[in-house]
């Protein structure tokens, strides 16, 4: 648990008159930062209620810490009961026939829930109390009147039995000594949890008490509570160094006592007459203390310091549980059933939402408490500051007018709710609202068009209460808004062909008057877009240069398209794609942008092609052929030809006639070529051709040549 975030205690315990050894069971619920204490004195109104489970003793209980209106009950032989209506009614949820003396509630997953018993152990139910199942592995004592739950790491489960304490580190699935800590008869009737250190642990025995620094590793006995039945262990969630335990008579000593060092020193904190079963401390405020005995329910305002009973007297108090969304309400199991403590309050301050000014009024909104004390709320009143006009509404109200005010004056305003015990806190202040008239109607409203956007002029209206602020122009469709302080005004990031209308309200101090009638439709213009993915194919002399046209037209036809190349600027135009540019130099690299152009104009570039393209054609024919006999062959050697084709020569092909014998420089760029294997005596006829990326050129004029 972060510091700063608290638990709530809620303490269950055992009854000593029934001949047996009962628990205190402690569970933790996480609450909310800062909490807040009230200041001042609130008239309240208490009255303790039975709400069932007559005739039963009910040794623990245990509130859902995600809803507060699920609340379980342990029972002498009548296993667990739930109640999800607050204690209205109660069903039966399982373990029936068995003695539960201690109930804890996972705080992270609430619908897991561990329930001590007599003589079986621990069971445990992952569904709100349909199934439940033991979980005993390891665990040798089997009265189990204590359960308390690590509420940083809710896996960590501690089980206080007859003869030790037991620690489970997997839910409940395998369970250890944690000491051992004393030998047997001692039995751990109660256990509770440091909130801001979950390694500090304090256990109460029926001969004292014991704590441990270390998550249960090691355990040493607290002085000055022994030889006391200890039978109720709280922890103070603001300052964890505060701590109380209810005793029981073991000789004259007996009431609740209290510790402000961690358990260090102990001195008696009232109640000295009484055996003391449970105790719960108020989360909201520490200072308030419960303790159930027999004999009813006492409370102290003041840590502990006096004590007056609130009721249940001739009754014993096995189990003290407060409720975590609304401490004011305080559940008790007793050998009678469940009662209820409704202590009744003034309700929570409401939250304030926005004041609206109007003529000499301004109308107030809010949200109603979430608090309500205990007692129906019936009505509200909201105030204005300064001058301290006030006005009221019914319990159902949302929202109040406060008439009379000043036009022109600036005001803010709180709200209260009251309920039959008294009036709440004010909310906070609203936003600073300034009554008056407010500005008449704009007139001649009149819109121009232009690219994306559009001008709109009209005439100012008489001013109300104060000067005209500010005036804002709205589009229709789509409610684009354009502000000034009057006449024109720009309505910007409107979409090129789309129809507008606009209508215009002007604002003073008071707020904003009537919208003016609509004015004349206009649509926006512009130029197109930018064409996008601009790619080109190169041939002879030119180049094909395909894109995808842009998404807008802005708002008109698009006439047609240029491809512009990169160098020359050579430009080609078509009413579509793609586009052949010609002109272009072979053997020159190339990239290109198109534009769209419209009525209005011409877009912007789109960006180059890539990569760059390179025009070419077919080499021309080689030149200068010369053919040289030999024995057997004829070494055939000529000039490359005048003219490239724009892309470089790959090879040289010479071909003759008749057929026979072979080039040892085919497919090479050689200016010369030896043929071998040919016959001596015989006339060849030698041609020559160029081949580059495009193709192969002409042949070249022929030679002969005779092998001799």
């Amino acid at each position: 648990m972060v510091r700063g975030k608290y638990n709530l205690f809620e303490v269950f315990s055992g009854n000593p008159r029934a001949g047996r050894s009962y628990t205190t069971s402690i569970l933790f619920f996480l609450l909310i930062l800062n909490l807040v204490c009230l200041c001042w004195t609130i008239p309240t109104r208490a009255q303790w209620t039975n709400i069932g489970l007559d005739g039963s003793n009910i040794y623990s209980l245990a509130i859902d810490p995600s809803n507060a209106q699920t609340i379980y009950a342990g029972t002498d032989g009548g296993g667990v009961y739930k109640s999800t209506n607050g204690g209205g009614s109660w069903v039966n949820s399982g373990l029936t026939g068995y003695d539960i003396y201690s109930l804890a509630i996972d705080p992270l997953n609430p619908q897991t829930i561990y329930a001590g018993t007599w003589l079986y152990g621990v069971w445990t139910s992952t569904n709100g109390g349909g199934i439940w199942t033991p979980v005993n592995s390891g665990l040798t004592g089997t009265y189990v009147y204590s359960l308390a739950i690590d509420p940083l790491n809710p896996q960590t489960i501690y089980a206080g039995t007859n003869g030790d304490v037991f620690k489970s580190t997997n839910g409940g699935e395998e369970w250890v000594n944690s000491g051992p800590i004393v030998v047997a008869p001692y039995r751990f009737n109660c256990l509770a949890i440091d909130p801001l250190n979950p390694q500090t642990i304090y256990a109460g025995t029926n001969g004292g008490a014991v704590y441990s620094w270390n998550g249960g590793g090691g355990w040493v006995w607290l002085t000055g509570l022994g030889p006391l039945y200890i039978y109720s262990l709280a922890i103070d969630p603001l300052n964890p160094q505060t701590i109380y335990a209810g005793t029981w008579a073991n000789g004259s000593l007996y009431g609740v006592f209290e510790s402000t060092n961690g358990g260090a020193n102990w001195v008696n904190s009232g109640l000295p007459e009484n055996n003391i079963l449970s105790l719960a401390i108020d989360p909201l405020n520490p200072q308030t203390i419960y303790a159930g005995a027999y004999g009813g329910v006492f409370k102290s305002t003041n840590g502990g310091t006096s004590w007056v009973n609130s009721g249940l007297t001739e009754t014993y108090i096995y189990s003290l549980v407060i409720n975590p969304s609304n401490p004011q309400t305080i559940y008790a199991g007793t050998n009678g059933g469940v009662y209820v403590l409704y202590t009744s309050t003034a309700p929570g301050a409401p939250t304030i939402g926005t004041a609206t000014p109007g003529n000499a009024e301004v109308t107030v909104s809010f949200t109603p408490p979430t608090l309500t004390g205990g007692s129906p709320i019936t009505g509200y009143t909201a105030t204005s500051s300064p001058g301290g006009k006030s006005a009221s509404g019914p319990a159902i109200a949302t929202s109040i007018t406060v008439t009379g005010l000043t036009n022109g004056t600036a005001y803010t305003f709180t709200v209260t709710a009251s309920n039959a015990i008294g009036t709440s806190q004010p909310s906070a202040q609203s936003n600073q609202v300034t009554p008056g008239i407010l500005p008449g109607t704009p007139t001649k409203v009149t819109a121009k068009a232009g690219n994306g956007q559009a001008t709109v002029n009209f005439k100012l209206p008489t001013n109300g209460t104060g000067p005209i602020t500010s005036c804002t122009a709205t589009s229709k469709p789509d409610g684009i808004i354009g502000t000034g302080v009057g006449s024109p005004i720009t309505v910007q990031n409107l979409t090129n062909g789309t129809a507008y209308t606009f209508t215009v309200t002007a604002t003073n101090a008071t707020g904003t008057g009537p919208a003016s009638s609509p004015s004349n439709s206009v649509t926006p213009l512009g130029p197109p877009g930018v064409s996008t993915n601009v790619t080109a194919t190169a041939s002879n002399g030119q180049a094909t240069v395909s894109f995808i046209p842009p998404t807008s037209t802005g708002g008109s036809p698009i006439t047609d398209y240029t491809a512009t190349s990169i160098p020359g600027g050579k430009k080609a135009k078509s009413l579509k794609g793609p586009i052949i540019v010609k002109g272009l130099t072979n053997g020159t690299p190339y990239t290109f942008t198109v534009t769209a152009t419209n009525k209005v104009g011409t877009s912007l570039a789109s960006a180059p092609s890539n990569p760059p393209v390179i025009p070419a054609t077919l080499p021309g024919a080689p030149t200068g052929i010369k053919a040289t006999a030999g024995n057997d062959q004829v070494t055939v050697s000529f000039k490359a030809p005048s003219a490239t084709g724009g892309s470089a020569i790959t090879y040289y092909t010479v071909s003759w006639n008749p057929a026979g014998g072979v080039d040892d420089n085919a497919g090479s760029a050689s200016l010369s070529h030896t043929v071998t294997g040919l016959n001596n005596g015989t006339k060849y006829t030698f041609r020559v051709t160029a081949t580059n990326e495009v193709g192969t050129g002409p042949a070249s004029v022929h030679v002969m040549a005779t092998p001799k």
